[in-house]
């Protein structure tokens, strides 16, 4: 009996000891990014937020994005749109480790600009958008990264889609 339980404690404290990778669920801990492929040591975290700039895309122009993970696989985005002026505020998640699937939903505000939209003026406060890309993002766990996105756009006022193609350059911190 005595046998069995030390080898039931040892194994869950080795179990234990070995599952801390980047993005553990210890608590405290929001930085759920784990990668499997790139083993970390216990010490090392992932990071939580990034920042980069993106061409065309979301924003429909050049814009300047933060992004706060809230966990392995989710983020929230904020944007300006120095071009146009627009703000993107979009929900993502993630699949995969270093190639990276990403599928986002959002709204781009206007607020008191006019974007044209389909050789068309629109005076509406926002248009709906998502993101279908390929996020490039190095191991162990962060830093540069590159993104490619399909972003299709949908304004609710015309009834009327766009898709466009959205290129993004940045890093993770």
């Amino acid at each position: 009996m005595k046998s069995a339980f030390l080898v039931l404690i040892f194994g869950l404290v080795d179990l234990q000891s070995t599952s801390h990778s980047c993005g553990s669920a210890r608590p405290g801990n929001l930085n759920r990014i784990p990668q499997t492929e790139y083993p970390l040591e216990t010490s090392q975290t992932c990071p939580e937020n990034a920042v980069f700039g993106e061409i065309v895309g979301n924003g429909l122009g050049l814009t300047i994005n933060y992004e706060r993970f809230l966990s392995r696989r989710f983020g929230l985005r904020i944007g300006y749109g120095i071009v146009g002026q627009t703000v993107p505020l979009m929900a993502n998640y993630y699949v995969g480790a270093k190639y990276q699937l990403e599928l986002g939903m959002g709204v781009v505000l206007q607020p008191k600009w006019k974007i044209v939209f389909l050789s068309e003026e629109s005076k509406g406060p926002l248009i709906l958008t998502s993101t279908v890309g390929l996020k490039f993002d190095p191991p162990p766990c962060g830093g540069f990264f590159f993104r490619a996105s399909l972003t299709p756009f949908f304004n609710p006022e015309k009834s009327r889609g766009r898709l466009i193609v959205g290129l993004s350059i940045g890093t993770t911190f």
